[in-house]
């Protein structure tokens, strides 16, 4: 099976020294709201950490999750059980979703997006660019809007068919690492047009796992 995303999510010492409290630092992008999460309205593995009492409250926001311990338990003791929990949560496509919490509004959005588009950046201006560049081709990045990727491409086309291979399944694979990162958009070829010289939409479909882990 492939390997899972990779999810930034480490514990930390919170403000007040509070050991009730374990807080754990994410990466950019896993989630775009802050807010308490009522148990009612928590992601399932997370809901099911209130059902047994081993959380009282979640806090949520970018970069940063609070959860505190129910008496009695500690986190030496359910620490582990509680990060499983918050991963597969965060490792979902699009991380943690906001469900009937506030939206920390669009300057939150807007700095998740630029430090995904400096792993992009990286990205592109590593091996990947090489690869494209002595194909006498480019990847441009023109940005990222709520962990959507926006490219297009320049230089010698080669078809739209081998275009849309080149970004589908060599680029989205090195990205899907990025955290936050929810799919490629690409805005056109600079080089394919119509007969009537209008630019061609390159529409991707976004790489699906079936049960065995293999894309389709």
């Amino acid at each position: 099976m492939s390997a899972p995303t990779p999810v930034h999510l480490h514990p930390e010492a919170v403000a007040d020294g509070d050991p009730a409290v374990i807080g754990w630092r994410i990466g950019p992008g896993l989630v775009r709201f802050t807010g308490d999460v009522p148990a009612g309205e928590a992601p399932p593995p997370v809901r099911a950490l209130f059902d047994d009492a081993v959380l009282t409250t979640v806090h949520v926001s970018p970069g940063r999750i609070e959860t505190r311990l129910a008496p009695g338990r500690t986190a030496a003791g359910d620490g582990a059980r509680i990060r499983s929990a918050l991963y597969a949560v965060l490792a979902a496509e699009g991380g943690w979703r906001c469900d009937g919490a506030d939206d920390a509004g669009p300057a939150v959005r807007a700095a998740a997006d630029r430090e995904i588009a400096e792993r992009v950046r990286a990205v592109l201006d590593g091996d990947f660019g090489d690869y494209t560049a002595s194909h006498g081709g480019s990847v441009d990045l023109v940005g990222v809007t709520d962990g959507v990727v926006n490219v297009v491409l320049g230089g010698q086309c080669h078809g739209c068919a081998a275009a849309d291979n080149t970004v589908r399944q060599n680029l989205e694979g090195r990205l899907r690492v990025i955290p936050g990162f929810r799919g490629i958009a690409v805005a056109g070829d600079r080089n394919c047009a119509t007969s009537d010289n209008r630019r061609v939409s390159l529409k991707l479909r976004r790489l699906r796992r079936d049960p065995d882990g293999n894309g389709a």
